[in-house]
């Protein structure tokens, strides 16, 4: 890529390639008018670049010469990567509502055995200091939620929401 262009060249091509799918829509800052012109007439007269309507776009010689990932093979490859996101019905019953990993957090410790450090990393995919940190900063501090920590012998810690009784009013 070296060989056949400038370096202002390799930034908008590499920017066209990274952040518009193949759209050369940015030029550095120092780059005006007549020079930006030059630039897109020089990339054109080697077939790297192709005018489409109002738009400049990169051509597959591109891709090819300069050895860049073709975009339509991301594209395909996307559409086969499968979507890790847990989705619970909402209210409404409608429109499947995507859970948080809060909420994923809240739903383990509400239940009766609560959840140890270990399963809480395993469901959120989370390191250790992140699932304590998310503990003691987004449940306790900014819910509000009471968290009850119990430690048996021969275990893990295990953390759960403490139910709080009406009845005590």
């Amino acid at each position: 890529m070296s060989d056949l262009l400038t370096d202002n060249q390799k930034r908008i091509v590499l920017h066209a390639v990274n952040e518009t799918n193949g759209e050369i829509r940015w030029f550095p800052e120092h780059i005006h008018g007549g020079a930006q012109q030059k630039i897109l007439q020089s990339l054109a007269s080697r077939k790297l670049i192709a005018q489409m309507g109002d738009t400049w776009r990169l051509t597959d010689l591109c891709y090819q010469v300069l050895r860049l990932p073709d975009p339509a093979f991301f594209d395909a490859e996307i559409a086969d990567i499968p979507v890790f996101v847990k989705s619970i019905k909402s209210e409404s019953g409608k429109k499947p509502a995507r859970q948080t990993k809060q909420q994923i957090m809240i739903d383990l410790l509400s239940r009766a055995e609560g959840a140890s450090i270990p399963e809480l990393m395993d469901a959120t995919g989370w390191q250790q200091h992140t699932v304590r940190g998310a503990l003691s900063g987004t449940l306790k501090k900014r819910l509000g939620l009471e968290i009850e920590s119990i430690k048996t012998s021969g275990s893990d810690r295990t953390y759960r929401i403490h139910k709080i009784s009406d009845e005590s009013s």
